[in-house]
């Protein structure tokens, strides 16, 4: 499930329970298939990044959730998020960059993650939890789901200017993603 397709569309990472009751993370290429993980912990929703190197994921094996890479050239796992739980990794090509939401002062915000600086920087502040973020195909906008009184709804944050703006207030929104196909976001009712 939750499967991530590299930009070529020839790499895939998914996440797989195998009846085990834990999740872990597999990696297929040129039809060879590696697991990632192997631990007790749930390993779910991967990010390859731009190069194929790097997969992104969210684990809880630490006893909470966190963001975590595995390089595959040295076949290392890195906890990149230490202070507090995060989840919903994102990756950009463009930006080269990761979105990710982490719970801040009891509210999950959307963070934004510089592997080449290692910096994270957090991104809105407004109430609601946050959760399920997604990069634009031009790595200008971040999509994510917001949760308020019972209610959740769409927004979108462009990251140069840093304006939020609410794309869906009736119903319930969530999982959003963003097609290559469109430049603007579609809106069904």
């Amino acid at each position: 499930m939750l499967p991530a397709f590299s930009d070529d569309g020839k790499k895939v990472a998914y996440c797989v329970s195998r009846g085990s009751g834990n999740c872990q993370i597999y990696y297929l290429e040129n039809k060879e298939l590696t697991q990632i993980t192997d631990n007790a912990g749930n390993n779910i929703s991967p990010a390859i990044a731009h190069d194929g190197k790097n997969i992104y994921f969210c684990s809880d094996v630490s006893g909470r959730p966190s963001i975590y890479c595995f390089d595959r050239d040295t076949q290392e796992l890195e906890r990149i998020t230490k202070n507090a739980s995060s989840m919903s990794p994102s990756y950009c090509t463009t930006q080269n960059r990761l979105a990710y939401c982490q719970k801040i002062d009891g509210i999950y915000q959307v963070c934004m993650y510089d592997p080449k600086e290692d910096r994270h920087q957090k991104m809105t502040f407004g109430p609601g939890q946050k959760s399920e973020c997604c990069w634009s195909p031009c790595g200008n906008y971040v999509l994510y789901a917001v949760e308020r009184s019972h209610k959740q709804h769409l927004e979108v944050l462009n990251v140069l200017s840093g304006v939020t703006h609410t794309l869906a207030v009736s119903g319930n929104c969530s999982y959003p993603t963003w097609s290559t196909c469109y430049q603007e976001f579609p809106m069904v009712a």
